[in-house]
Formats: structure tokens, C-alpha cells, sequence
């Protein structure tokens, strides 16, 4: 659990440097909900894991909806706090690696 408040102290702290309390408190609880839920493991009919699909669909909905309401130098931003999430974690996994490389794409910024 420790890990999920790390990683849950360094998206408070981005949000409280771009916004006012009021939308840190919202945006934290938005956090929450998806945290939440992606931590709920849903199964198939034959008891496997769902594959990450569901998961990508949300991220490329929230990287095209940070795309419309972001500058270039806030998405950057953004991308350095999501890479700082990811490496607060003791093990990287691959859908990690798939999300750091989904991410940059959307935001348009060049893998350089």
C-alpha cells in the first residue's frame, strides 16, 4: 500500500503545482476511482486474466483529453510525472512499457 501512496503523493504534488485546491481535490478523486478500479482484476468465462485492452482504451481517451486542455510544455510535464509514477514501483511491468510508449505518441513528443 505504501507504493500506491507514493505514487498518489507524486500526482498530488503535480496537480497542486498547476492547480487550485478545488480542482486538485477533484482531480485526486478521479485518481482514486481509476486506481480503484484498475487494482479490481477482472476475469473471462475460462478464470484468465482480461487482457490490458479496457486499459488502453481509457489512457488513449485521458492522453486525447490532456491533449485538448494542455500546452506542449505542460504535456512534457505531464509525461516526466507519469515516468516518475512508473519508476516509483518496485517492478515495471509490461503494460507499463506499453503505456510509456503510448503516452509520448499521443502527446505528440518525439521519442528523442
Amino acid at each position: 500500500m505504501a507504493l500506491l501512496n507514493t505514487g498518489r503523493n507524486i500526482v498530488q504534488s503535480f496537480l497542486k503545482q498547476q492547480l487550485n485546491q478545488e480542482l486538485v481535490d477533484k482531480y485526486l478523486a478521479l485518481f482514486d476511482e481509476y486506481l480503484e478500479s484498475h487494482h479490481q482484476v477482472s476475469k473471462k468465462k475460462d478464470g484468465t486474466a482480461k487482457r490490458t485492452s479496457v486499459n488502453s482504451v481509457k489512457v488513449l481517451k485521458i492522453c486525447t483529453e490532456i491533449n485538448k486542455e494542455l500546452e506542449q510544455d505542460q504535456k512534457v510535464i505531464v509525461l516526466i510525472r507519469i515516468l516518475e509514477f512508473i519508476v516509483s514501483s518496485a517492478e515495471i511491468s509490461e503494460q507499463a512499457y506499453e503505456f510509456v510508449a503510448t503516452v509520448p505518441d499521443t502527446f505528440n513528443i518525439s521519442q528523442e
